[in-house]
């Protein structure tokens, strides 16, 4: 009799573990390919929304000789440097009817491992980044299709090559929008 209980009890837990094992490695295997298929998800979304922009530019040599500078309803506004950096000047262009910004800045010292960066910040806060291309220290992008009238300020500041996401150098020049 004592046998026949043990018996029993062994097929008992035999026919658990054998279920839980075969429901389980289907649902298992379902939670892991939804997991990595979110996880890509959410990391392709992320870059994604980085790298597209909404406006165009022109950089230095591109841009034509003709611009915003002399168009009806453009705006001049002057550069301001930031201390550790008072040889940069320039002055930024804003059109408002044409959705386009010229930004040329002078005396920006040559860097070796590292790149300037523009952090364009708009009323609500966001932010968008761009590379800024110097040629003898000097920088000139042309933006078109740009949402000017959105903006609060444009700052620069050094970054390591390549850029960053996030500033994490100091700042070089600040232009307000107000």
């Amino acid at each position: 009799m004592k046998d026949r209980i043990q018996h029993s009890i062994i097929q008992v837990e035999e026919k658990s573990f054998k279920r839980r094992t075969v429901i389980g490695k289907p649902g298992l295997l379902f939670a892991t390919i939804a997991c990595v298929f979110l996880i890509f998800y959410s990391v392709h979304s992320y870059y994604q929304d980085i790298n597209t922009r909404n406006y165009e530019i022109a950089e230095n040599d591109e841009i034509p000789p003709e611009t915003i500078q002399s168009a009806p309803h453009t705006q001049q506004i002057k550069v301001t440097p930031v201390s550790e950096f008072n040889q940069i000047n320039g002055y930024v262009w804003v059109n408002r009817n044409r959705n386009e910004m010229l930004l040329e800045v002078d005396g920006l010292e040559e860097l070796i491992n590292q790149d300037y960066q523009l952090w364009i910040i708009y009323m609500d806060n966001s932010i968008d980044h761009e590379i800024l291309p110097t040629q003898n220290g000097m920088t000139r992008m042309l933006f078109r299709d740009i949402d000017v009238d959105e903006f609060k300020k444009l700052k620069a500041s050094v970054e390591p090559r390549g850029g960053s996401i996030e500033q994490t150098g100091p700042d070089t020049f600040i232009v307000e929008f107000q």
